[in-house]
Protein backbone atom coordinates (compact mmCIF):
# COMPACT_ATOMS: atom_id res chain seq x y z
CA UNK A 1 0.00 0.00 0.00
CA UNK A 2 2.81 2.43 0.84
CA UNK A 3 4.50 2.34 -2.27
CA UNK A 4 1.66 1.00 -4.94
CA UNK A 5 -0.84 3.27 -3.85
CA UNK A 6 0.57 5.80 -1.93
CA UNK A 7 4.01 6.32 -4.16
CA UNK A 8 5.99 6.56 -0.71
CA UNK A 9 9.96 5.42 -1.20
CA UNK A 10 12.10 4.85 1.77
CA UNK A 11 15.21 7.58 2.03
CA UNK A 12 17.92 6.90 4.35
CA UNK A 13 18.25 9.52 7.42
CA UNK A 14 21.26 11.99 6.60
CA UNK A 15 23.92 11.93 9.52
CA UNK A 16 24.99 15.46 10.65
CA UNK A 17 27.49 16.51 13.24
CA UNK A 18 26.01 18.85 14.78
CA UNK A 19 21.89 20.76 14.45
CA UNK A 20 23.11 23.98 13.46
CA UNK A 21 20.70 27.22 14.35
CA UNK A 22 20.58 30.02 12.06
CA UNK A 23 23.24 31.79 14.33
CA UNK A 24 25.47 28.77 13.94
CA UNK A 25 24.95 28.35 9.83
CA UNK A 26 25.56 31.99 9.73
CA UNK A 27 28.93 31.90 11.82
CA UNK A 28 29.92 28.76 9.63
CA UNK A 29 29.60 30.68 6.28
CA UNK A 30 31.56 33.90 7.66
CA UNK A 31 34.42 31.40 9.07
CA UNK A 32 34.16 29.06 5.90
CA UNK A 33 35.13 31.77 3.63
CA UNK A 34 38.02 33.34 6.04
CA UNK A 35 39.25 29.69 5.85
CA UNK A 36 38.88 29.56 1.91
CA UNK A 37 41.06 32.73 1.48
CA UNK A 38 43.72 31.53 3.77
CA UNK A 39 43.78 28.27 1.84
CA UNK A 40 43.63 30.14 -1.28
CA UNK A 41 46.80 31.90 -0.35
CA UNK A 42 48.32 29.07 0.62
CA UNK A 43 48.04 27.34 -2.59
CA UNK A 44 49.67 30.09 -4.59
CA UNK A 45 52.71 29.46 -1.85
CA UNK A 46 52.37 25.75 -2.41
CA UNK A 47 51.17 25.36 1.12
CA UNK A 48 54.51 25.73 2.39
CA UNK A 49 53.88 27.70 5.18
CA UNK A 50 49.95 25.97 5.85
CA UNK A 51 49.98 22.52 8.12
CA UNK A 52 46.23 20.81 9.09
CA UNK A 53 46.04 18.19 11.36
CA UNK A 54 44.14 16.73 14.15
CA UNK A 55 43.73 13.88 17.06
CA UNK A 56 41.91 9.87 16.02
CA UNK A 57 41.75 7.26 18.10
CA UNK A 58 43.47 4.17 16.77
CA UNK A 59 42.45 0.23 18.08
CA UNK A 60 45.15 -2.20 18.24
CA UNK A 61 43.14 -4.46 16.56
CA UNK A 62 40.81 -3.42 13.97
CA UNK A 63 38.66 -5.94 12.37
CA UNK A 64 37.05 -6.26 8.34
CA UNK A 65 33.68 -5.55 8.11
CA UNK A 66 32.85 -7.75 5.29
CA UNK A 67 34.41 -10.79 3.98
CA UNK A 68 34.23 -12.38 0.53
CA UNK A 69 33.47 -16.48 1.01
CA UNK A 70 32.35 -19.34 -0.82
CA UNK A 71 29.74 -21.40 -0.30
CA UNK A 72 29.35 -23.42 2.38
CA UNK A 73 31.83 -21.04 4.29
CA UNK A 74 31.50 -19.78 7.44
CA UNK A 75 32.50 -15.96 7.96
CA UNK A 76 35.12 -14.89 10.36
CA UNK A 77 33.28 -12.90 13.78
CA UNK A 78 33.78 -9.58 14.11
CA UNK A 79 34.71 -8.30 18.32
CA UNK A 80 32.90 -5.68 19.45
CA UNK A 81 34.68 -2.83 20.85
CA UNK A 82 34.14 -1.66 24.15
CA UNK A 83 35.20 0.79 26.37
CA UNK A 84 37.93 -1.22 27.59
CA UNK A 85 39.69 -1.88 24.01
CA UNK A 86 42.68 -1.02 23.64
CA UNK A 87 43.31 2.13 21.78
CA UNK A 88 45.74 5.20 21.00
CA UNK A 89 44.83 8.49 20.77
CA UNK A 90 47.44 9.79 17.57
CA UNK A 91 47.93 13.04 16.51
CA UNK A 92 48.80 13.71 12.59
CA UNK A 93 49.90 17.22 10.85
CA UNK A 94 50.64 17.51 6.92
CA UNK A 95 50.37 19.68 4.02
CA UNK A 96 50.73 18.79 0.45
CA UNK A 97 54.52 18.15 0.81
CA UNK A 98 53.94 15.22 3.06
CA UNK A 99 53.44 14.47 6.65
CA UNK A 100 55.24 17.07 9.26
CA UNK A 101 54.25 15.49 12.96
CA UNK A 102 52.31 11.86 13.35
CA UNK A 103 52.45 10.87 17.23
CA UNK A 104 50.78 8.42 19.78
CA UNK A 105 49.84 9.55 23.30
CA UNK A 106 51.54 7.47 25.88
CA UNK A 107 49.30 5.26 27.93
CA UNK A 108 47.96 6.75 30.96
CA UNK A 109 48.29 10.36 29.46
CA UNK A 110 46.20 13.06 29.10
CA UNK A 111 45.98 14.75 25.88
CA UNK A 112 45.84 18.78 27.29
CA UNK A 113 47.00 22.39 26.59
CA UNK A 114 50.43 21.21 27.85
CA UNK A 115 50.75 17.88 25.63
CA UNK A 116 50.03 19.52 22.84
CA UNK A 117 52.58 22.07 23.08
CA UNK A 118 55.12 19.96 24.13
CA UNK A 119 54.94 17.16 21.69
CA UNK A 120 53.03 18.84 18.43
CA UNK A 121 53.79 22.33 18.45
CA UNK A 122 57.47 22.58 19.61
CA UNK A 123 58.01 19.85 16.62
CA UNK A 124 56.53 21.80 14.27
CA UNK A 125 58.53 24.73 15.22
CA UNK A 126 61.60 23.01 15.12
CA UNK A 127 61.09 21.18 11.54
CA UNK A 128 59.84 24.24 10.06
CA UNK A 129 62.60 26.30 11.52
CA UNK A 130 64.10 26.51 7.78
CA UNK A 131 61.41 28.47 6.82
CA UNK A 132 61.70 31.53 9.18
CA UNK A 133 64.93 32.72 8.28
CA UNK A 134 64.23 36.38 9.75
CA UNK A 135 61.87 34.79 12.08
CA UNK A 136 59.22 37.51 10.17
CA UNK A 137 57.59 34.72 8.29
CA UNK A 138 55.12 32.92 10.17
CA UNK A 139 53.56 28.99 10.29
CA UNK A 140 49.54 28.49 9.55
CA UNK A 141 47.93 25.93 11.50
CA UNK A 142 44.67 24.53 10.61
CA UNK A 143 43.01 22.23 13.63
CA UNK A 144 39.59 22.43 15.21
CA UNK A 145 38.24 23.93 18.19
CA UNK A 146 38.96 21.37 20.60
CA UNK A 147 39.97 23.04 24.05
CA UNK A 148 43.56 21.47 23.97
CA UNK A 149 44.14 23.59 20.93
CA UNK A 150 42.15 26.33 22.02
CA UNK A 151 44.07 26.91 25.81
CA UNK A 152 45.80 30.11 26.69
CA UNK A 153 48.87 28.42 26.70
CA UNK A 154 48.55 27.30 23.52
CA UNK A 155 47.32 30.73 22.22
CA UNK A 156 50.45 32.41 23.72
CA UNK A 157 53.15 29.84 22.40
CA UNK A 158 51.53 30.19 18.84
CA UNK A 159 52.07 34.07 19.36
CA UNK A 160 55.92 33.85 20.65
CA UNK A 161 56.96 30.93 18.14
CA UNK A 162 55.58 32.47 15.15
CA UNK A 163 52.73 30.63 14.48
CA UNK A 164 48.96 31.73 13.85
CA UNK A 165 45.56 29.94 13.58
CA UNK A 166 43.40 29.11 10.56
CA UNK A 167 39.81 29.46 11.48
CA UNK A 168 37.80 26.68 11.56
CA UNK A 169 33.85 26.53 11.84
CA UNK A 170 32.13 24.97 14.73
CA UNK A 171 30.99 21.69 14.27
CA UNK A 172 32.35 21.22 10.95
CA UNK A 173 34.58 17.76 10.38
CA UNK A 174 32.85 18.09 6.66
CA UNK A 175 35.48 20.63 6.22
CA UNK A 176 38.46 19.00 7.73
CA UNK A 177 40.71 17.40 5.91
CA UNK A 178 41.53 14.54 8.53
CA UNK A 179 37.81 13.94 9.29
CA UNK A 180 36.50 13.76 5.67
CA UNK A 181 39.98 12.04 4.09
CA UNK A 182 42.61 11.13 5.93
CA UNK A 183 41.71 9.22 9.17
CA UNK A 184 39.30 7.20 7.43
CA UNK A 185 41.49 6.25 4.61
CA UNK A 186 43.72 5.21 7.47
CA UNK A 187 42.35 2.71 10.05
CA UNK A 188 41.02 1.01 5.95
CA UNK A 189 44.27 0.28 5.61
CA UNK A 190 44.71 -1.03 9.47
CA UNK A 191 41.68 -3.27 8.56
CA UNK A 192 42.69 -7.16 9.91
CA UNK A 193 46.01 -6.13 11.46
CA UNK A 194 47.09 -6.49 15.10
CA UNK A 195 49.48 -4.68 17.34
CA UNK A 196 51.35 -5.34 20.14
CA UNK A 197 51.71 -1.76 21.67
CA UNK A 198 51.47 1.78 20.30
CA UNK A 199 55.16 1.54 19.10
CA UNK A 200 53.89 -0.84 16.61
CA UNK A 201 50.78 0.59 15.79
CA UNK A 202 52.58 3.84 15.23
CA UNK A 203 55.36 2.30 13.07
CA UNK A 204 52.37 1.07 10.53
CA UNK A 205 50.77 4.38 10.31
CA UNK A 206 53.86 5.87 9.31
CA UNK A 207 54.22 3.02 6.64
CA UNK A 208 50.41 3.83 5.37
CA UNK A 209 51.88 7.26 5.76
CA UNK A 210 54.51 7.13 3.77
CA UNK A 211 52.97 5.41 0.60
CA UNK A 212 50.55 8.07 0.02
CA UNK A 213 51.36 9.94 -3.00
CA UNK A 214 52.03 13.40 -2.94
CA UNK A 215 49.76 13.95 -5.94
CA UNK A 216 46.79 12.78 -3.70
CA UNK A 217 47.36 14.61 -1.19
CA UNK A 218 47.54 18.22 -3.58
CA UNK A 219 43.75 16.51 -4.88
CA UNK A 220 42.90 16.53 -1.34
CA UNK A 221 43.88 19.67 -0.16
CA UNK A 222 42.15 21.24 -3.83
CA UNK A 223 39.13 18.98 -2.64
CA UNK A 224 38.76 20.72 0.82
CA UNK A 225 38.33 24.41 -0.91
CA UNK A 226 35.52 22.76 -2.85
CA UNK A 227 33.65 21.54 0.42
CA UNK A 228 33.75 25.06 1.72
CA UNK A 229 32.44 26.74 -1.53
CA UNK A 230 29.50 24.38 -0.84
CA UNK A 231 29.47 25.35 2.51
CA UNK A 232 29.57 28.83 1.86
CA UNK A 233 26.74 28.84 -1.25
CA UNK A 234 24.23 26.12 0.96
CA UNK A 235 23.74 29.27 3.62
CA UNK A 236 25.97 27.12 5.97
CA UNK A 237 24.08 23.22 5.45
CA UNK A 238 25.76 20.08 5.91
CA UNK A 239 25.98 18.72 2.10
Amino acid sequence: MLTEELHYHICHLKWVPHLLNSTQKVARVELSKSLLNTLQKARHQSYMYFYTGDESWFYLSTDYEIQWVSQGEKPYIREKKIIDSKKFMSTIFLNTQGFLVVDVLPEGQNFNGEYFIQNILKKIYEKTAHLRKNEQRKITLHFDNARPHTSRKVMDYMSIHHMKRAPHPAFSPDIAISDFSLFGYVKDQLKGKTFESADSLLDEVTEILSKIPLDALKHVFLEWETRLLKVIDSDGEFS
